[in-house]
């Protein structure tokens, strides 16, 4: 089984700022408290922000260039930037994101029946959140196989410097896990 390393979360947080990057959401910054006030931000500046305070790099070169290009196109319309893709001169960057963004299915006819369905528009603060947090959760596993591997050859002063970053990477492994409800083994 290949392990694909950050790649479907990176690719998920693309899709999500192209298809909705513009949307503003209220968004809490700090630790929660009963003065906090939420900031209303953009699904853009709130990944943005989220990936420069964890200094959290993109792997996929693909998506790391996408995410280049949108900051580039700063704060244009969000017809204009997604035709900015969808016209993009790179045709690998063109069809990655229209890979990305189109919807495989499509619900139809649910309101005649009565049937009321949930979309993904309609939950977005839930969503860029939890994409953000598995995102996390899995570089930080990353970055603990690269320190275990590290540990493996280095020497006595070095292992224990690696052994405390170790311990460091996996209780916040472990607090995003909790935060999740996903249970953190290992």
């Amino acid at each position: 089984m290949q392990d694909l390393g950050t790649q479907p979360q990176e690719r998920e947080l693309l899709r999500l700022l192209i298809q909705y990057g513009h949307v503003p959401v209220s968004q809490y910054f700090a630790e929660f408290s009963p003065e906090a006030e939420a900031q209303l931000v953009t699904i853009a500046d709130w990944i943005f922000q989220e990936l420069e305070e964890d200094d959290l790099k993109l792997h996929d070169q693909l998506v790391n260039t996408a995410f280049g290009e949108y900051r580039q196109q700063g704060n244009t319309e969000p017809e204009s930037r997604l035709r900015y893709f969808i016209e993009n001169p790179s045709e690998e960057l063109k069809s990655f994101v229209l890979a990305l963004i189109t919807e495989r299915h499509q619900l139809d006819d649910w309101k005649r029946r009565k049937i009321h369905v949930v979309h993904e528009r309609d939950e977005l603060r839930t969503t860029v959140m939890l994409t953000l947090r598995r995102y996390k959760e899995r570089y930080v596993d990353l970055l603990l196989a690269d320190k275990s591997e590290a540990i493996k050859t280095a020497d006595e002063v070095d292992c224990e410097i690696l052994m405390k970053e170790k311990i460091a990477l996996e209780k916040f492994r472990s607090s995003l896990s909790a935060e999740s409800g996903r249970v953190s083994v290992g």
